[in-house]
């Protein structure tokens, strides 16, 4: 992976980690791991607090991304390991052509 950026992943959890969903603020991307490791642990702080009475636990990791995806939102595939360790990757996104989606129009100057 050439130019990479780091895009910080997170899920908040119930106790025991019985219940997970990933935090719904937009993804940040970062310039080097160091300076998202160093935000990870600020945001998941902040994760904790914000849902405490129902998923208390913030969990999260640094993920790298490809500079070509930096304008895109990313999207995530993560899971649980076996081992506890929480597993992530970025999904490319797709570009999807609909000529459905397409419009063509005609417009004749001359109406008169």
């Amino acid at each position: 992976m050439t130019d990479a950026l780091f895009a910080i992943f997170m899920v908040s959890c119930s106790h025991m980690l019985g219940i997970c969903r990933e935090n719904t603020e937009p993804v940040e991307v970062l310039q080097s791991e160091q300076e998202c490791v160093q935000t990870l642990y600020g945001r998941l702080n902040v994760a904790s607090i914000k849902y405490e009475d129902r998923f208390p636990v913030a969990i999260g990791k640094c993920v790298a991304m490809d500079s070509t995806m930096a304008l895109d939102e990313p999207a995530f595939d993560w899971f649980f390991q076996l081992d506890g360790k929480l597993s992530v990757k970025i999904i490319p996104p797709v570009e999807v052509q609909n000529a459905a989606n397409t419009v063509s129009m005609v417009v004749d100057g001359d109406e008169g």
